[in-house]
């Protein structure tokens, strides 16, 4: 049987089977307490700040590895790494260092909105103990 997808004329195939129902925990008929759909009351919250902090962190970092590129190098960062113009070191070193230092500080920026606002998290830090 044939059907439309994505755009385009789909096949059965017939290697392919369906996926099995979701176990059902004890006492739950539908398995919902085994595989909640909803986020809990401050996930969401938690989750809206997060995406504001990191693109707050992304904002700041970009400014901060634009500075430390032209205080090292001199010049200006490329602003087209892909133009042939560019040098191919230059290029990579850029694209290098703006992807690390940019997921740095998105990862960090979400972690700690997450540490703050989520209940799972607060007072649970580590404690550091002197040796």
């Amino acid at each position: 049987m044939a059907g439309w997808a994505h755009g385009g004329l789909r096949r059965e195939n017939p290697n392919i089977r369906p996926l099995p129902a979701r176990p059902a925990a004890e006492g739950d008929e539908n398995g919902s307490d085994r595989y909640p759909m909803a986020k809990k009351d401050g996930d969401l919250t938690a989750a809206i700040v997060g995406g504001v902090a990191a693109l707050a962190a992304g904002y700041v970092a970009r400014k901060a590895l634009t500075f430390a590129w032209t205080q090292t190098t001199g010049k200006e960062p490329p602003t087209d790494p892909e133009s042939l113009e560019v040098g191919l070191g230059e290029a990579l070193g850029w694209a290098v260092l703006t992807g690390v230092g940019m997921e740095v500080a998105r990862v960090l920026a979400v972690r700690a909105a997450h540490r703050r606002l989520l209940p799972a998290h607060r007072g649970n830090a580590p404690i550091l103990e002197e040796g």
